[in-house]
């Protein structure tokens, strides 16, 4: 009898580790979920774009078509806006509004700069030095030398000459560095 007693004991505790094994994990104290990974929104950039042609003339429209491909290209965080007709700056004027951050770039046509920059004037006037954007795009790493150090020269610090093209006549393009 002693025995039957002594085996339900020891089967009465084992049976309790048994069941406590198989609970406690159930019971532990559950973990708090990791929060997931917040992502910051990407910052949107306002770009504008000084012109002074008209908004029905060919380089407005291809400048237009240009800043919604901006746009879109990255994901809403560049949004370009395009002032034409001379709303920020007269072509004269141009290479000034950027130099004074009015526009963050701005397109014009060299032989209106002649006065402060006469090296401009040479790619258009000079006839077959450069006749169309294929030689542009070929001599272009030293047109942009020759207009980077013309602009500094004249004291425009915060100007970068960044595009030249050919459309029956010289136009280029200047960003602002800051």
């Amino acid at each position: 009898m002693r025995k039957k007693n002594l085996l339900s004991v020891v089967g009465s505790i084992c049976l309790t580790l048994v069941l406590a094994a198989l609970l406690l994990p159930a019971c532990a104290a559950e973990e708090e979920p990791t929060p997931a990974p917040t992502t910051v929104a990407p910052a949107k950039h306002e770009i504008t774009i000084a012109i002074y042609q008209s908004s029905t003339h060919e380089i407005s429209q291809w400048i237009k078509e240009n800043a919604s491909l901006l746009e879109e290209m990255s994901n809403g965080r560049l949004i370009p806006k395009v002032y034409d007709s001379g709303m920020i700056a007269k072509g004269p004027d141009m290479i000034d509004a950027v130099q004074k951050n009015l526009a963050d770039l701005g397109n014009c046509f060299p032989g209106f700069t002649s006065a402060t920059f006469p090296v401009f004037d040479i790619y258009g006037m000079v006839p077959f030095l450069i006749r169309d954007d294929y030689e542009v795009w070929k001599a272009f790493p030293r047109i942009n030398a020759v207009a980077q150090r013309a602009m500094e020269d004249a004291g425009y610090d915060n100007v970068v000459f960044s595009d030249a093209c050919y459309f029956s006549s010289w136009y280029m393009t200047a960003t602002a560095k800051k």
